[in-house]
């Protein structure tokens, strides 16, 4: 009998290019301050979709893309009157820059540079369309609550589709939707999985042929582990969309898992993505 391989997850690395000039004291104040970016950004709740360090010479660059949600926008656009422009997303990071060039002048700082990417300008609008149509069935009964992000969510998935996001993102913001659910709700989670991933395999594809996405997603596999429902024992709900195999490293798969903790107990996700390098 054949041994079936196991597929690991590869976390993405943050590369770090320590250039020879580079002193070690300012080496760990360029950390020291990515770490309390990062940290400032998720308690203003802007979701970091990537980051990274690059050193040039004796320049500490510090990269980050962010998603800024439509709650932070509407307070943004309230306090500053300014309902219509888009260009609204800009003023969230605008007071954040202030505050980081006064800490820069006081402490006469001149080996950092903050390079800031906001993604929501890169949503396609005929993806975020058509998402938000397939998924609206389930805008009253998995976001009741919380419609905004639902809007949000269709964003993420037009930037998943076009592989400007992150698996793992793209898995938290899953559990985000299944943490805030009742019980009785869980099956109808697995199939607002399920339609989803036809949209991404099937529904964007024919309804969009677009040359410039150069990897086209042919299959998606997901697992959800847990009491589901609130039964007794823990059960596994496979849902396999497209096709996507598990033994074979070559092929460009990404692999995602996270934990998720409710009121009903602690459960597993993973998440299997196949994207093929065919063009459209």
């Amino acid at each position: 009998m054949g041994q079936k391989s196991i597929l690991v997850g590869f976390n993405r690395v943050n590369y770090l290019y320590n250039a020879p000039n580079l002193s070690v004291k300012i080496f760990f104040l360029c950390k020291h301050f990515y770490n309390i970016i990062t940290q400032i950004l998720k308690l203003k709740k802007i979701l970091i979709l990537n980051k990274n360090i690059n050193f040039i010479g004796n320049i500490c660059n510090l990269n980050f893309n962010i998603f800024i949600k439509t709650i932070k926008i509407d307070s943004i656009s309230k306090k500053l009157e300014i309902y219509k422009n888009k260009k609204s997303i800009n003023f969230k990071v605008s007071n954040f820059l202030k505050i980081i060039q006064n800490i820069f002048k006081a402490y006469n700082i001149q080996f950092l540079k903050l390079n800031f990417k906001i993604m929501n300008f890169y949503v396609n609008k005929k993806l975020y369309k058509i998402s938000q149509f397939a998924l609206k069935p389930y805008k009253k009964t998995l976001f009741e609550r919380h419609l905004r992000f639902f809007f949000d969510f269709c964003q993420i998935c037009s930037l998943y589709y076009t592989n400007r996001l992150n698996s793992d993102i793209f898995l938290y913001n899953l559990a985000l939707i299944f943490s805030r659910l009742k019980k009785k709700r869980h099956n109808k989670f697995l199939t607002f999985i399920k339609s989803l991933f036809i949209l991404l395999t099937k529904s964007i594809p024919n309804k969009l042929k677009l040359s410039k996405f150069n990897f086209k997603i042919a299959g998606l596999k997901f697992i959800l582990k847990g009491k589901i429902s609130g039964k007794t024992r823990t059960k596994n709900q496979i849902i396999t969309v497209g096709n996507i195999s598990n033994q074979w490293l070559g092929k460009n798969i990404d692999f995602s898992k996270i934990a998720v903790t409710t009121s009903y107990g602690v459960y597993g996700m993973k998440l299997w993505i196949y994207r093929s390098n065919k063009q459209f």
